[in-house]
């Protein structure tokens, strides 16, 4: 399967590093847009709390304006 060429290139020091290097910088760039996708997930579930709670702020407030006029 694997070519007798790569597969000297590899047996070398050399080779050895390139391809370790080569798997930890690929690795790297799937876990780091793994975190990404993750972390743009928790700012959007956060946004979404903070945006529900000033609703129920507003929802509270009016609540007690509505109390507080005097009614005729």
């Amino acid at each position: 399967m694997v070519s007798e060429r790569f597969r000297e290139d590899v047996s070398t020091v050399p080779g050895m590093v390139a391809v370790g290097l080569l798997c930890i910088a690929t690795g790297l760039v799937v876990i780091s847009r793994s975190v990404a996708l993750i972390i743009g997930f928790w700012k959007f579930v956060i946004g979404m709390w903070v945006v529900y709670l000033l609703y129920r702020l507003v929802v509270a407030v009016e609540a007690l304006v509505d109390q507080q006029t005097p009614s005729e």
